[in-house]
């Protein structure tokens, strides 16, 4: 029975319907004795593959195959028919790009991609749901995901500097970033590892997709000894806030309030 993953990987149960599901391709010369074999199969084969990367259940096992003069169906049965349609629907979404692929699909989405449009002009692929008749065609075409850049600025641990690929490695709180940049900066970060840094970086995103991202300029964040930070709490306290720039212990002081 097949459960679909919502966005933060968990599966959705939905309600059982047995029913025969029929996958496959139609139109003006396929017949039982001539008809592009290689190709259906292998829309056929990365289809399924797709819809599988959405399911807990494993493969979706084929159970039939029927040719006729203009059409070629491969059926296969489903105890949660309702719980496939959402996921050819969201499989559509996601040919034409209208839906970003979650880690572990995008491979097999430009398979599917790649194989409809391989297909031969005069073939049109489709999903049927052989009880009710519910019926989907595919789209041939798809919308790439816009490009965009982002610049921010972001503070982070040198953690990785790589002169051969010129990329260094961040400790952020979102997480580790790789930024590419030049090897000059390779190797004046490579003297200051460990050190946290101020960064102006680019990230360029696919969609709403992060694809990489580039250093434009770093600052070394000061190491301070402890007099120096008293000194830099006491100054920012002058300036905001009145009677704190005579605390010795800012931090004692604060936990009297609580």
């Amino acid at each position: 029975m097949p459960k679909g993953k919502n966005d933060d990987g968990g599966s959705t149960n939905v309600a059982d319907d047995d029913s025969e599901f029929v996958l496959g391709v139609e139109g003006p010369g396929i017949e039982p004795k001539s008809f592009d074999v290689p190709r259906t199969l292998d829309f056929i084969q990365a289809f399924l593959s797709l819809v599988e990367s959405m399911t807990d259940e494993g493969a979706l096992p084929i159970d039939g195959m029927r040719v006729s003069d203009g059409s070629v169906e491969f059926t296969f049965q489903s105890s949660n028919a309702r719980g496939l349609r959402l996921l050819a629907e969201k499989s559509f979404r996601l040919i034409e790009g209208r839906e970003d692929p979650m880690h572990g699909q995008k491979d097999r989405l430009k398979r599917v991609r790649t194989a409809l449009r391989k297909l031969p002009n005069t073939y049109d692929p489709f999903l049927k749901e052989g009880i009710t008749g519910y019926r989907m065609k595919f789209p041939r075409h798809y919308q790439e995901p816009e490009q965009h850049i982002e610049r921010t600025s972001i503070r982070g641990q040198i953690l990785v500097a790589d002169g051969d690929k010129t990329i260094i490695k961040l400790k952020t709180d979102a997480g580790m970033l790789s930024l590419r940049t030049d090897r000059p900066t390779v190797e004046r970060a490579g003297s200051s590892l460990y050190r946290h840094i101020d960064a102006e970086v680019e990230i360029t995103y696919i969609g709403s997709t992060p694809k990489d991202g580039k250093l434009v300029s770093y600052d070394l964040v000061p190491q301070l000894t402890p007099d120096q930070e008293l000194s830099e709490w006491r100054s920012w306290f002058s300036r905001v806030g009145a009677g704190w720039d005579t605390v010795d212990d800012i931090e004692a002081e604060l936990r009297k309030d609580k």
